[in-house]
């Protein structure tokens, strides 16, 4: 099963989404993490959704690949968030949540992030 061009255009439109808002560079002096719980908060949707696409293939299918590939990417991006906001244990779990789905193809070239 080929993973619809729908899918994956919803998928980077919340990643460039998150995007914009890290790279917004006014600064609530209230709340100036707020942009990057916004953003954290989208990329966590989005592995949700990513998860639930990733469960519901066989396990040989050639596109769980292309999927764990973006799934590993969105954690890293929520551990940098994390990292950034000063929730150190969080950002730690994060990264090691990529590399654990990274792992099994690692040398794959879906997989270099």
């Amino acid at each position: 099963m080929k993973i619809l061009k729908e899918k994956l255009s919803d998928f980077k439109e919340k990643f460039e989404q998150a995007t914009t808002l890290i790279e917004d560079t006014k600064i609530d002096s209230i709340e100036p993490y707020k942009q990057h719980y916004k953003a954290r908060d989208i990329l966590c949707e989005l592995e949700t959704s990513l998860e639930n696409d990733i469960n519901a293939r066989s396990e040989n299918d050639e596109d769980q690949l292309t999927l764990k590939a973006i799934l590993g990417y969105v954690r890293k991006d929520i551990g940098k968030i994390n990292l950034f906001v000063d929730e150190t244990n969080q950002a730690e779990i994060y990264f090691n949540k990529s590399l654990d789905v990274l792992t099994d193809n690692k040398n794959h070239t879906k997989n270099i992030v």
